[in-house]
């Protein structure tokens, strides 16, 4: 982490005056705000620093002594976290700064024997003294479409994050198995067929009256099947719509039986939509209308909604995958199938990337030529923004 993005958050010379920050902070707008005020300089010999945010935090010591790397630094007194980590220490051969780095997540105590030269702070990259919550701050995802592939491989790795999943899908097989991997704390499972349409309202009050600290709805179903438009026979009408209909329609169904719950959240913390898309919506794949088609559709409704929610606290994302290494192509048997496009490890790590950094628009990977493909993609969004822009001037 250079050195040159991190500014100082916090310096703190009593306990009391991180009690009076503790009270006044709830999220990193607040965090700036209050730490805009000096610090006071009383010589109590402890710091106290408590946050739910999740952050990099590195604090450096000069004392010129270092401990083993892998040990606690001596002058750290305590450090107790909800869901514990083991700390990196990191030290710089050439210099007597030391430097204690962790993630933290879900409630954070730091108590320091000394004061002296004692700064926190936050890695700058993603963050902005105007910004009001973190870059990617949720803490319970419902992840529809959790089984199997792209939404079995982000479930595990949002775990690993620290947060806690509920997974969606038809097989009940699967599900028990991703509590069971993860653990009753952690994982959580509902089975539930997508394409009910009529039963969404009745899913949707379920799992949100049976866990209420879901925050980020993650809609990643999809069924990706190819069809011969040039012949009756093979123009699969009823397969089409069906395709439509889980990759599209019933998306917007689910969108909108969660939006007053997410609102709510969102007026007291955080609430979110996380859409998995498609790159075939740019670009599409003549052999899979339907699925190219039913993505595109998928990508101007989630500009659009994230648009009309502009003025709310409820964040609108979309990932684009390319094609990727899953059960997705298995159509074309898994032998064959399971080995086109990206491998899964590979897209999940780019793609965990780019939330991370706070992306409303994650785009892994490209069709074609990488440059031309990301310009169209940025072309569009722009060209997006003017429209919105005159629209919105003329009411």
């Amino acid at each position: 982490m250079a050195s040159a993005i991190l500014k100082p958050l916090a310096i703190f010379y009593s306990q009391s005056q991180s009690q009076r920050y503790n009270k006044t902070t709830r999220n990193v707008g607040d965090a700036w705000r209050t730490l805009a005020e000096k610090p006071s300089t009383d010589a109590d010999q402890s710091t106290v620093i408590e946050t739910t945010f999740d952050f990099v935090l590195e604090i450096n010591y000069a004392s010129g002594q270092r401990p083993e790397l892998n040990t606690t630094p001596s002058n750290i007194r305590a450090v107790e976290m909800e869901n514990p980590r083991i700390p990196t220490i990191r030290a710089d051969s050439t210099s007597s700064t030391l430097s204690h780095f962790c993630r933290l997540r879900d409630g954070f105590h730091l108590a320091t024997a000394s004061i002296q030269h004692h700064i926190t702070y936050f890695d700058y990259t993603s963050l902005n003294p105007n910004q009001t919550t973190m870059s990617f701050p949720y803490q319970h995802f419902l992840l529809i479409g959790a089984t199997s592939g792209i939404g079995a491989a982000m479930a595990d790795r949002l775990i690993a994050h620290g947060a806690k999943v509920t997974a969606v899908g038809r097989r009940q097989d699967r599900l028990d198995a991703f509590v069971q991997k993860h653990g009753p704390e952690k994982a959580s499972a509902v089975a539930f067929d997508l394409s009910q349409t009529e039963q969404i309202p009745g899913f949707v009050a379920d799992v949100t009256t049976r866990f209420p600290s879901i925050d980020c709805v993650f809609l990643n179903a999809g069924r990706q099947r190819q069809y011969d438009l040039s012949t009756p026979e093979g123009f699969d009408l009823e397969g089409f719509q069906y395709e439509v209909q889980v990759n599209f329609t019933n998306l917007v169904v689910l969108t909108q039986a969660f939006l007053s719950f997410l609102r709510g959240k969102a007026e007291k913390g955080n609430g979110g939509f996380l859409f998995t898309g498609t790159n075939l919506a740019v670009i599409p794949a003549y052999p899979m209308p339907a699925y190219s088609a039913s993505k595109a559709a998928l990508s101007a409704f989630v500009l659009s909604l994230r648009h009309q929610l502009k003025k709310t606290n409820v964040k609108v994302i979309e990932l684009s995958p390319p094609a990727v290494q899953t059960e997705l192509h298995d159509y074309m048997t898994p032998e064959i199938g399971r080995t086109v496009g990206m491998p899964l490890d590979q897209f999940v790590d780019q793609a965990f990337a780019g939330l991370l950094e706070g992306k409303d628009q994650v785009v892994v990977g490209s069709i074609g030529n990488s440059e031309r493909f990301h310009l169209i993609v940025e072309k569009r969004r722009e060209a997006f923004e003017e429209l919105a822009a005159i629209i919105d001037s003329h009411h």
